[in-house]
């Protein structure tokens, strides 16, 4: 009896320091999703108070050099288009050829 009466007295750190932890990642994640939403005003706002300063936006193309995609698959399937087979359905008589 003696030991049950200790037990319920005794004070416990873990419940509350687990819910302080839970709630602080809770904020951090709602923090870092809002900011990924909002992210052209916050740049904006970082921006026109100075924290930030822009980069330069020199970026030249060379139309040379860049990869180009493959044909497009509707040309590829018309270059193999005589080579189709006849779809076969359960029932059908299978031609002789």
């Amino acid at each position: 009896m003696e030991l049950q009466d200790t037990a319920a007295t005794r004070i416990s750190i873990g419940f509350p320091l687990g819910l302080a932890l839970l709630f602080a990642c809770l904020l951090f994640l709602c923090g870092f999703f809002c900011s990924c939403l909002h992210w052209n005003k916050l740049k904006s706002l970082l921006l026109s108070s100075g924290v930030i300063t822009p980069q330069p936006q020199n970026v030249q193309v060379d139309v040379t050099s860049s990869p180009q995609k493959p044909a497009f698959p509707v040309v590829m399937m018309k270059q193999n288009y005589a080579k189709t087979l006849p779809v076969l359905m359960p029932g059908d008589e299978i031609p002789n050829s």
